[in-house]
């Protein structure tokens, strides 16, 4: 028996899916350690405080890996894609740029260093694929465009509205 193209992306689609609630439960999981090792009496002031504490990896983690799955997310509508595309590449900003007040508390002595050079670096590299992923867009839009002269339409089995005999 032959594989469904069309069952396995709708199972990939889900298993997308799943993945993003499994980020939220793994993020949330790392705040409610981070919190207990206070003491429970040391709530940060945002999510990003959390970026200056022992919870750095997951929450850079995190938010980097579902920037990526909002992307790879098709919206019902142009408007939700955009704004899944656009919440996908802003979210790995948002891990990579600790905010400016680290907060009063950690379990761990805080260590406000100097993230200049950090930041600079990963927004750098982060723009770079941004560049990247909008000359793909173009691209392929483009092509796509392009390629939909030729194709047979679907309704009449013509390569294009303009023609007047069927394709083969």
């Amino acid at each position: 028996m032959q594989p469904d193209p069309a069952l396995a992306a709708v199972r990939t689609y889900g298993y997308l899916r799943l993945a993003l609630a499994g980020l939220v439960l793994l993020l949330f999981a790392a705040v409610a350690l981070e919190f207990r090792a206070t003491g429970d009496d040391c709530l940060q002031t945002s999510i990003s405080a959390y970026w200056h504490t022992p919870a750095r990896a997951v929450f850079v983690g995190v938010l980097v890996t579902m920037g990526v799955c909002l992307v790879a997310l098709k919206g019902n509508t142009p408007g939700e894609d955009i704004a899944l595309n656009f919440a996908g590449m802003l979210a790995p900003g948002v891990a990579f740029i600790p905010v400016h007040d680290p907060g009063t508390c950690s379990s761990v002595p805080i260590q406000v260093s100097d993230a200049g050079p950090a930041v600079a670096n990963n927004m750098q590299a982060l723009f770079v694929l941004g560049a990247v992923a909008l000359a793909i867009g173009v691209w392929s839009a483009r092509r796509a465009q392009a390629g939909d002269a030729h194709r047979p339409a679907a309704s009449t089995g013509r390569t294009c509205s303009a023609c007047s005999s069927p394709s083969p």
